[in-house]
């Protein structure tokens, strides 16, 4: 079976079992590109690497709001990583998150469904693209196991003009099967 995962954010975001405190304990440094390469603490396992630069122009994606996007889904996959439960389920929309009713829920769905977003030891975004409203981030995950994903995070702009996670698509790099 070709193996391609394609989960709607309500069955996307897997992975988690420590506790915020043991997340803290566990960090690694990593250069946030949007603090112009200033290093910043992160949840120890996904690290981003060096990310493609994305063509703004074509997108209609001011650089600022790029960064909010980028920074959306940064937090997503490290949070997912850190198995950070709450921290995971509060960048979802209320939308998703009404589906999922609590943190716990959605750890379930995480952990059993969508394993290389939780494992995943590192990332680096690829390519931005709109589609009506929504922002559709790609971004290639390396799993605890040394495979590739590619990832492609549905986000929606909120009132508050954040950018919050509506869904993601999973598949892997190469024929790996999920």
């Amino acid at each position: 079976m070709k193996a391609l995962t394609a989960v709607a954010m309500m069955a996307m975001l897997v992975a988690f079992g420590i506790t915020g405190a043991q997340a803290t304990d566990k960090t690694a440094k990593l250069t946030d590109p949007a603090t112009s390469g200033q290093s910043k603490s992160a949840p120890f396992g996904a690290v981003e690497k060096a990310s493609i630069p994305a063509a703004i122009g074509r997108t209609g994606l001011s650089k600022v709001e790029l960064e909010r996007i980028r920074g959306s889904v940064r937090d997503q996959i490290q949070a997912m990583s850190a198995r950070d439960a709450a921290g995971a389920y509060a960048l979802l929309t209320p939308l998703i998150q009404d589906y999922y009713k609590d943190s716990k829920a959605f750890l379930q769905v995480l952990t059993t469904q969508l394993k290389p977003l939780s494992n995943a030891k590192s990332f680096s975004f690829t390519d931005v693209s709109r589609e009506d409203t929504d922002a559709l981030q790609s971004v290639t995950i390396t799993d605890d196991q040394g495979r590739e994903w590619n990832a492609q995070f549905r986000l929606q702009r909120q009132g508050d003009g954040t950018w919050a996670i509506a869904g993601c698509l999973l598949e892997p790099v190469n024929g790996h099967q999920v």
